[in-house]
């Protein structure tokens, strides 16, 4: 059975990453900028006060867009409005951390009902692992927060495929309330969400897997009278850009004004990204945050092998001294690069030697009994006949 969810809040938290945190009010660079393939230069009529207004993008938004104002290029706060066609799954709690209410309130699409992840009890680590009713093919994963609650610092995101549990988002910090992984299979799925501040959920959802159809995607700001303004999208990397306040644009929805979104332009400052400068846009790098111009994956899980903790120790491999075994203290005590876990044959030579200590020590009894022997001689010559 398929259902329609009218998804007006959802989209309010799909991409409001981008609205919380860090200060942005000098001028964006043209570096920030570089990530954005396309710009389009909104058509807004007179205002005579400030009002939030949108613009439908023609594209869906895997990552964040910015909205400049023209003349000082700094960027505004924004949100998301995404309907979405939904595919009705059935999902249960097997395991969890702490948590304030019914864990059904994740699932019941309904945007009045929350959870709450217990702080005091889970000290910064909530974890959930789910089961669904039907296999979920998916390449994405979304939180919808409640009402001024902080997005968690850092995520991490298993599934169980082939009766093997394998990691999906590697942890890594989270700077969006949406994040995209490669396309997956599964009916069991482990979330790990670290967070500083009491985290409340309305909704979590697995997404494009469990998605029917995507309607439209609408971008809202704050306009001025007066301004002008530059709409930067189709990213093909985070951008970087944030804001330093995060208005309600959207709770009076039937205020916003619609505006007609303008001629695409290519963004003559777009260039490629490469996060780790492996020669591969991050695009198409199964390893963006780790350089391997080889791309190699053993496993076959679109996960390049470099960024991968296949022991599950907290180290990725390329940083692992003992990338089979795990040693999250990663003792080497040798220093030879090979940690003491997985070191077969150490190099320090009194290891590899076991004998030695005892020739040396053997050596000084000899030593000092022949120094202790002459000491004896000279005292006996020399005393008077």
């Amino acid at each position: 059975m398929r259902k329609i969810i009218s998804s007006f809040f959802v989209g309010i938290f799909l991409f409001q990453g981008v609205s919380f945190a860090m200060v942005a009010t000098t001028a964006v660079s043209d570096e920030e900028l570089s990530v954005f393939k396309t710009v389009y230069e909104p058509t807004i009529p007179d205002l005579s006060l400030a009002t939030v207004v949108q613009v439908e993008l023609p594209n869906i938004q895997n990552l964040n867009v910015a909205v400049m104002e023209k003349e000082s290029m700094i960027a505004q706060a924004w949100d998301s409005v995404l309907d979405v066609e939904y595919e009705e799954t059935d999902y249960e709690v097997i395991e969890h951390s702490a948590v304030i209410g019914d864990f059904k309130n994740l699932f019941d699409n309904d945007y009045d009902t929350t959870v709450e992840f217990d702080l005091d009890s889970d000290e910064g680590l909530a974890y959930l692992l789910i089961n669904s009713n039907n296999e979920i093919t998916s390449n994405g994963f979304q939180l919808v927060l409640d009402d001024y609650v902080s997005l968690p610092y850092k995520i991490s995101l298993e599934a169980k495929v082939d009766g093997d549990w394998r990691t999906v988002i590697a942890e890594t910090a989270l700077s969006s309330a949406y994040v995209d992984f490669p396309s997956t299979t599964s009916m069991s799925w482990k979330v790990s969400l670290w967070h500083s501040q009491p985290l409340r959920l309305r909704e979590l959802k697995l997404v494009s897997g469990s998605i029917v159809s995507v309607a439209s995607e609408k971008i809202v700001w704050l306009a001025r009278p007066g301004e002008e303004y530059l709409i930067y999208a189709d990213a093909q990397a985070m951008s970087g850009i944030y804001v330093s306040e995060n208005p309600d644009l959207l709770s009076q929805p039937d205020d916003i004004l619609t505006v007609e979104l303008g001629d695409s332009q290519d963004n003559l400052l777009y260039k490629a990204p490469d996060y780790d400068s492996d020669g591969l846009p991050d695009i198409n790098d199964n390893c963006v945050y780790v350089a391997n111009a080889d791309q190699e994956d053993l496993d076959a899980n679109n996960l390049g092998d470099a960024c991968e903790d296949h022991d599950r120790d907290g180290v990725i491999d390329s940083a692992d001294n003992c990338p089979s075994y795990s040693n999250s203290n990663q003792a080497d005590e040798d220093g030879d690069g090979i940690g003491d876990a997985c070191d077969d044959e150490e190099s320090r030579i009194t290891e590899r030697l076991s004998w030695l200590p005892w020739v040396a020590m053997g050596f000084v009894v000899v030593v000092v009994g022949l120094i202790f022997w002459k000491m004896m001689k000279e005292e006996g010559t020399s005393q008077p006949s």
